[in-house]
């Protein structure tokens, strides 16, 4: 999680859990340091479940939007999903076996009103996953 002042209801409800089928880290998908130094800290690098649910919203007609504001937005819920993958793809295709969720959006199938630019980025995120699957399954990735 990119803010481990947060974990203490995760951990609640982790329970047992906790450190032994589950470890919190601190990771943040803009960051590509941040995404190498906890990939680095686990036992081989092994993921075998990467969810990726980082996401933020934009709404509001496109002329009060601004492009830096478009391009933080594209910076987390687009490139830090492509970030993430491209750190542990490798890794899930040297041990042929590996689970990649992506929580996506409605709005990555359908536009909708003055959600313009975040539809934008939830239908790059389609289209990447879409690719990417095919490629995936080849190694046994789901």
């Amino acid at each position: 999680m990119r803010d481990l002042s947060k974990q203490g209801p995760l951990e609640k409800a982790a329970g047992d859990c906790l450190n032994k089928t589950l470890v919190i880290k601190q990771l943040d998908a803009c960051c590509e340091a941040s995404i190498q130094e906890c990939v680095n800290s686990l036992p081989d690098r092994r993921v075998d479940v990467l969810v990726n649910n980082a996401g933020v919203g934009m709404i509001g007609p496109l002329e009060c939007q601004s492009i830096s504001a478009m391009q933080e937005l594209f910076d987390t819920n687009f490139f830090g999903l492509v970030r993430l993958v491209k750190e542990l793809l490798p890794d899930m295709k040297r041990q042929q076996s590996g689970h990649i969720v992506v929580m996506s959006s409605v709005m990555g199938i359908q536009g909708l009103l003055f959600n313009d630019v975040y539809s934008a980025s939830k239908f790059a995120v389609e289209g990447f996953c879409e690719s990417l699957a095919v490629q995936a399954m080849k190694f046994n990735i789901k």
